[in-house]
């Protein structure tokens, strides 16, 4: 398992042996955005103009599925995550359509991957709708969904 396999792994389980590891997580997040691997959007509800959410865009995505790997090279994780109230499948659906329209452009990419848990039942039915399907991504990362957002 590589180390960024291994911090992913940590992350997702959410479990570090000692407080040094946790400071190296957050120092390689650090790096991570210093270099713009990653960039978080905050997600304001256009009424009170309130942040309810962050998105982030992570380019370069590694594949273990059935995209090819000349493809793949050409895809974004997009990362949401929405105040409670928010995770419904109307405003879910409006982010979908705001970060296809806009993301396409700014990072040119053909494949948008997001993250949804089965339990996370409006976010999936929002997915869904959307022309996402089920993407097997790696040992650590599951409950992935893509979409080709660009020919």
């Amino acid at each position: 398992m590589s180390y960024g396999e291994e911090l992913c792994e940590k992350i997702y389980a959410g479990r570090y042996a000692t407080l040094d590891e946790m400071k190296e997580c957050i120092n390689s997040w650090i790096t991570e955005y210093e270099n713009r691997y990653y960039i978080r959007f905050a997600v304001l509800d256009v009424e009170t103009k309130k942040a309810v959410g962050t998105v982030e865009i992570f380019e370069n995505i590694r594949n273990e599925a059935n995209i090819t790997r000349e493809e793949i090279k050409y895809g974004c994780v997009l990362h949401v995550d929405l105040a409670a109230s928010y995770e419904t499948k109307k405003y879910i659906s409006e982010l979908l359509v705001l970060a296809e329209q806009n993301f396409v452009k700014t990072f040119r990419f053909k494949y948008l991957l997001i993250r949804a848990v089965p339990e996370a039942a409006e976010r999936v039915a929002a997915l869904g709708a959307a022309g996402y399907v089920p993407f097997a991504w790696g040992r650590v990362r599951k409950y992935f969904y893509v979409k080709k957002v660009f020919e």
